[in-house]
This record gives C-alpha cells, sequence and structure tokens, in this order.
C-alpha cells in the first residue's frame, strides 16, 4: 500500500489532517518500522569512544594535547609542556638565579648577630664612617626586601605549578 498524497514539506498540516493521514497509514507505518528496526547498528560507547567537550574536540583535531603539567591548557606533542607552564617555568629560572645573585651580594656586608653590636660599632665610628654605616644598611635592606619579594613570587609560582 503506497502513501497516496503525500504532504510536501512547505505544506501546513493540521491536527486534524494529521489524525486522519495516521488513521489511513497506521498499518503501513508500523509494518515498515518494525522491518527497519533489527537492522539498526547501534554505536557501542563501552570503548574506542571519547565524550569530548567542544574545545577538547578541536584541540584534538588540531593535533594538541592537553597539558601535563597544568592540565588546563593545550600543547604541541612535540612539546613537554604548554606555553603558559614554560613562562611560569622561565620566570622561576630568572628568580632562582636573581635571589642568587642578591645572596651574594648580601653576603658582602657584615652580618651583625646583635643589634648592640651594631650600635656599639656606629657609636664609636667617625661621622663620615656612620654616614658609610648607614648607606651601607639601608643597601642591606633594600637588597633583604628584593629577596623577601622574589622569594614571596618564587613561592607563588610554584604553588601555581
Amino acid at each position: 500500500m503506497e502513501i497516496e498524497t503525500p504532504y510536501e514539506l512547505g505544506d501546513k498540516l493540521s491536527k486534524e489532517d494529521w489524525a486522519s493521514f495516521w488513521e489511513q497509514n497506521k498499518e503501513e507505518a508500523n509494518r515498515r518500522l518494525d522491518a527497519e528496526i533489527p537492522k539498526l547498528d547501534y554505536m557501542d560507547f563501552s570503548e574506542g569512544v571519547m565524550i569530548l567537550c567542544k574545545k577538547c574536540h578541536f584541540a584534538i583535531h588540531r593535533g594538541f594535547v592537553l597539558c601535563n603539567i597544568c592540565k588546563q591548557h593545550y600543547k604541541s606533542p612535540n612539546n613537554d609542556m604548554c606555553s603558559t607552564c614554560r613562562e611560569r617555568l622561565l620566570r622561576v629560572y630568572e628568580n632562582d638565579l636573581l635571589l642568587t645573585k642578591l645572596n651574594q651580594k648580601l653576603s658582602k656586608y657584615p652580618d651583625y648577630f646583635d643589634d648592640d653590636e651594631w650600635y656599639y660599632n656606629f657609636e664609636k665610628s667617625t661621622p663620615e664612617e656612620k654616614e658609610k654605616i648607614l648607606k651601607e644598611e639601608d643597601e642591606k635592606n633594600r637588597i633583604s626586601d628584593l629577596i623577601y619579594e622574589r622569594e614571596a613570587e618564587l613561592y607563588s609560582l610554584f604553588i601555581n605549578l
């Protein structure tokens, strides 16, 4: 049995027309559907299938993989880390190098374990020596502050790795 007057895509179909169409062709539609159901080949999602978000899907199709370090950005398979992690690591190395230089510079100045000793040496000095001692102390404090800032930045970089 062939459907007598198929509806065109642009035709409007009212509820009454649909009900009458279905009543006329119900047996034929069910018969065709019953014949097609066994032919359906359902996908097996248990193995070999990756369900990805849009970002991950496009990244994989472009040949990128998730960074092993931050697990947030993508990297080329040829690289060992993403550009964000590489920049962070370079900043860590630069800060470490700067800390080494600052500590070497700080080691030039005498280290007073006791404030009384420093005050005693300061009091017995001439005015020129006092000025020199104060400049050295200011430089030493400035370097110590820089070291503290760099160590704090280095610590935050390690925390974020």
